[in-house]
């Protein structure tokens, strides 16, 4: 196997920003999801949410320019677009219950390796639990999911050489045509 390194955080965040659709509400999970709002999308125009009320923000704010008051769910200072607004904890849920929220975006500790909901605090760190991941995951098309899947371990395939199933990036294409099973989980069965 190489010792080919994978995308950085804010690739993937970028990658995953690039799905998002003019006139979305995205709501943006802990860990890499909120580097998605650090992303250039050029005219794309979209409207980030925060479960704890900030609807509209921007990037993370640069060092010395934090407003300590405008915070995103993972607790990063942020910017605000034109535009924007702060509700109260309870509206910004009535968004997500509403249905108002085109995606959201979790982080790898509110979704286990299997599609479930996360329930864990890491050692040593404050906060920690499901956190609005209950709330704000939409109702799952596993039709459409599976596709989605599909087109992005064709791409980690294609690209990186990477299979998620295999946990690695191979050397060459044909190292991983050799050694990898298969593009889906069912072909790593019994591995």
């Amino acid at each position: 196997m190489s010792d080919t390194k994978g995308l950085t955080r804010q690739q993937m965040a970028d990658r995953m920003a690039y799905e998002f659709q003019n006139g979305w509400i995205v709501n943006l999970g802990v860990g890499i999801p909120t580097m998605c709002s650090n992303t250039d999308l050029g005219d794309v125009d979209f409207i980030y949410h925060s479960e704890n009320g900030i609807i509209g923000y921007g990037p993370v704010a640069p060092a010395g320019e934090e407003d300590l008051l405008l915070v995103n769910a993972g607790g990063q200072n942020v910017t605000m677009k034109p535009g924007a607004s702060v509700v109260h904890h309870a509206d910004s849920f009535g968004i997500i219950r509403g249905g108002h929220i085109d995606a959201t975006v979790m982080g790898a500790y509110q979704v286990s390796m299997n599609g479930d909901f996360a329930n864990w605090k890491l050692k040593g760190q404050k906060g920690g639990g499901i956190g609005g991941a209950v709330e704000a995951a939409p109702p799952l098309d596993a039709a459409a999911l599976r596709v989605q899947l599909a087109a992005l371990l064709a791409y980690l395939r294609a690209r990186h050489r990477w299979c998620v199933f295999c946990g690695c990036a191979y050397a060459s294409a044909e190292e991983l045509a050799a050694e990898c099973p298969g593009v889906y989980e069912e072909d790593h069965e019994g591995e």
